[in-house]
């Protein structure tokens, strides 16, 4: 038998039929149940899946991305990987059709960190999934100024009436509630891979791509700290109210008293997101004698934060629910002190889809990606998807409504999270349009996040041990 021969064969063993002219074609129903990865004790993982687009970062008001050439050469982008992940080819390719794509980001402010990343997360699935030939999806990018609702409302009103997007990548829990009657008043497909608001489960149009951030991690990130530290008793938090609230005043009190008997010692808020003076929080946390400090703080707060409680004389363990490039280098030396429970994206992922979205990102913009570049290129490839699936029944992939109801068809999409070195991950986005993850416990280890233990979201009323996955967790 020869290679092409050979090739056929294993093609049609694993669900590929042959398209006109030798080009092959998987169901998008076996590509998904190909890569589906489920968690023990029947919990579906999903994973996030990526975008990719021009090399410009944008700024302030809105500005047109179309796929300009980029660093990333043409071979990188369209891979041997990808193709396999996204055959090209078929009737349902997602060639010849362009999608009008609209983001509202964080663009100038002090999150602007956040949109930089996002939007080129976007930008380069975009310009991925042109050099295979598939869908276009120009990018319109709004600028919602760092959480300036009104800023937000206009910029996406801008974006759908003017503009005229089909699909929107939002972001920001409280801009995006604001956003909730213009896209259903629309009808525009809206995913959120940024920072969801449990006030925005179930509403018509508008999907989360990422877990609640704080909320979702908090009962791990308890068991992993009562496990691992089991003289820690006096617990601090230190929080915002941007995010988590609900884990801050709810969850933390009544569970951890069950992780050992300890007991909330301190509980601040810093009402605004942008702090960089936490010297009163470090004050009291100090005064309070607290063995041990949560914080929610997200962005470079955490990093403030951190390295004010160390310069203050604080040596317990500091936990916090994310971690970012920029943030690390504003703690420094203090950052390989700080251990953190997220939804974090690893870009050592043996995942084949992560792989090569690690490699694109590497050679767009020089750096490796993190959890929100991760999350928005893996949105566009959702979109992508369903693109697809809408050609396949012979409807209208412009249309949201087509778009939406292809999502209700098949909730399941390949991810860049999870998966093994051989399968991609899954993402399944449930009935109320929330989603889960894998999810875990890190360290930081000169400068790099370093696996722990796994955790997964539990139920209020669970024990919050069962949230930890991972046995005997080490303290460093």
């Amino acid at each position: 038998m020869s290679e092409a021969e050979d090739a056929r064969h294993g093609r049609r063993a694993a669900g590929v039929r042959e398209d006109a002219g030798g080009g092959h074609h998987v169901s998008r129903r076996e590509l998904i149940k190909r890569s589906a990865v489920v968690a023990a004790g029947g919990i579906t993982l999903p994973m996030l899946l990526a975008a990719c687009g021009d090399s410009s970062d944008g700024g302030s008001g809105s500005s047109t991305a179309a796929v300009p050439a980029g660093r990333a050469p043409r071979s990188v982008l369209d891979n041997a990987s990808i193709r396999e992940l996204f055959p090209m080819g078929g009737a349902n390719d997602g060639s010849g059709v362009t999608l009008p794509t609209g983001m509202l980001m964080a663009m100038t402010g002090t999150g602007a960190f956040y949109g930089k990343v996002m939007s080129r997360g976007a930008k380069l699935a975009a310009r991925q999934i042109a050099a295979m030939g598939g869908t276009s999806f120009p990018i319109t990018i709004a600028d919602h100024k760092s959480g300036d609702v009104q800023a937000g409302v206009t910029g996406t009103r801008k974006l759908i009436t003017q503009d005229k997007v089909k699909t929107l990548l939002t972001s920001y829990g409280a801009v995006t509630v604001a956003i909730v009657p213009l896209i259903a008043q629309y009808r525009v497909l809206t995913l959120n891979g940024g920072g969801p608001d449990p006030s925005q489960v179930g509403k018509p149009w508008l999907y989360m791509t990422r877990m609640f951030a704080g909320d979702d991690q908090v009962a791990g990130g308890l068991a992993w700290l009562a496990s691992a530290y089991p003289n820690v008793k006096r617990l601090a938090v230190v929080g915002t109210s941007e995010n988590a609230v609900d884990a801050q005043k709810v969850l933390i009190p009544k569970w951890w008293p069950q992780l050992g008997g300890g007991r909330v010692v301190a509980l601040q808020e810093t009402t605004e997101a942008g702090a960089t003076d936490f010297s009163n929080a470090a004050a009291r946390i100090r005064s309070s004698n607290a063995d041990a400090v949560f914080t929610f703080n997200t962005g470079n707060d955490y990093a403030y934060l951190l390295k004010q409680l160390r310069e203050s004389g604080f040596d317990g363990p500091v936990l916090g629910i994310e971690f970012t490039e920029d943030a690390q280098k504003i703690a420094g030396r203090y950052g390989n002190t700080y251990t953190f429970t997220a939804d974090y994206f690893d870009s050592a992922s043996e995942n084949p889809f992560a792989r090569q979205f690690v490699e694109a990102y590497r050679a767009e913009y020089g750096e490796d990606p993190e959890l929100y570049a991760a999350n928005y290129y893996e949105a566009v490839f959702i979109v992508f998807e369903l693109v697809r699936r809408v050609q396949e029944a012979g409807e209208d992939p412009t249309d949201s409504s087509q778009l939406e109801r292809a999502i209700a068809a098949d909730p399941r999409f390949l991810s860049v999270y999870g998966g093994t070195a051989s399968r991609a991950g899954t993402l399944v986005l449930k009935p109320d349009h929330t989603t889960e993850k894998p999810q875990g416990i890190y360290s930081v280890v000169n400068g790099r996040p370093k696996l722990l233990a796994e955790t997964r979201k539990v139920a209020r009323d669970a024990d919050p041990r069962t949230a930890l996955l991972t046995d005997n967790p080490p303290a460093r």
